[in-house]
């Protein structure tokens, strides 16, 4: 622990309490999105490729970031070593551009399906959607 961390332990309990939940929550929730889409063939859709890749790549973060992030956050340091320090940086740069980038495709195959409803199944084709995601 870094000796200028002035926090308390309490103020230290709960940030870990609430980073805990965050990720874990992240990582239910993404899991029960995946398999709902997995399991339910009324929900497989091209827009459910979107929420699809979404929740693929926010469950990646919450796995693989979040809890080098929150070690770090909870100790003020980073004990995980250089090479890790700068896996976790691309680890986490990665999978917040993935999600952003699926939350844009949610937004154009939406705007699509609402400004030009008759045409949206001539231009959102399986194949562009997986295209988008790609």
């Amino acid at each position: 622990m870094d000796p200028e961390d002035t926090r308390s332990p309490v103020v230290i309990a709960v940030q870990a309490l609430f980073l805990l939940i965050i990720m874990l929550s992240s990582l239910v929730g993404n899991t029960l999105i995946i398999l709902a889409i997995y399991r339910n063939l009324s929900l497989r859709s091209i827009t459910s490729v979107f929420i699809a890749n979404l929740a693929v790549a926010d469950f990646l973060l919450a796995l693989l970031g979040m809890p080098f992030t929150m070690a770090s956050s909870i100790t003020y340091e980073w004990v995980f070593g250089d090479a890790w320090c700068t896996i976790n940086g691309m680890i986490n740069s990665i999978f917040c551009i993935a999600s952003m980038l699926s939350l844009a495709a949610v937004s154009i195959d939406r705007y699509f399906a609402i400004i030009k409803p008759l045409q949206y199944p001539l231009i959102m084709t399986p194949r562009v959607a997986l295209r988008m995601i790609s």
